[in-house]
């Protein structure tokens, strides 16, 4: 993994993988980001703390590279620990955190990771191993229709597979 650039100044971009230590407090009217890019597998960012002033401070993860609202996968505040992130589609995610003009908190530690999610194909009507009821149709692009159920196993190697079913 490597890491260069600064966050909040152009923007910092994270290869494979690595930390974002973003965690010893924060100025105010900043705007930083960290684009997170993966030769394999899926970005996936996973908080360790968080603190941003609620309602004002935002930690935004967009899929790819462009802070779109089209692409924002979550839009967090407050001190409440967000569930991991993965992108979507495509090899990169985008961090951004954004502060108003007043009240700073801590802020946030992160840990960008690459992981393999295998995606489910012309699964409609297979029953998944261990499990009751069907797999989840996919959408035209290949990823699971968002009326699945999902349960993540991580097996040797940190390989994620992810079956889902209705």
């Amino acid at each position: 993994s490597s890491s260069s650039g600064d966050p909040c100044a152009g923007g910092a971009t994270l290869i494979g993988g690595g930390p974002i230590d973003y965690d010893d407090g924060h100025g105010n009217n900043e705007d930083c980001r960290w684009t997170l890019v993966c030769r394999i597998g899926a970005p996936t960012v996973t908080f360790s703390t968080f603190n941003t002033e609620g309602n004002y401070d935002f930690v935004n993860v967009y899929n790819g590279a462009s802070a779109t609202d089209g692409s924002r996968l979550g839009r967090f505040h407050g001190s409440s620990l967000p569930d991991p992130v993965t992108a979507s589609s495509g090899d990169t995610l985008l961090v951004q955190f954004t502060s108003d003009g007043s009240v700073t908190e801590d802020g946030f530690h992160a840990t960008m990771s690459c992981i393999e999610v295998q995606r489910m194909h012309h699964c409609k009507g297979v029953t998944a191993p261990g499990s009751h009821g069907t797999l989840g149709s996919c959408a035209a692009d290949g990823f699971l229709a968002h009326d699945t159920t999902c349960n993540t196993t991580c097996i040797d190697g940190g390989i994620i597979r992810t079956a889902c079913w209705n």
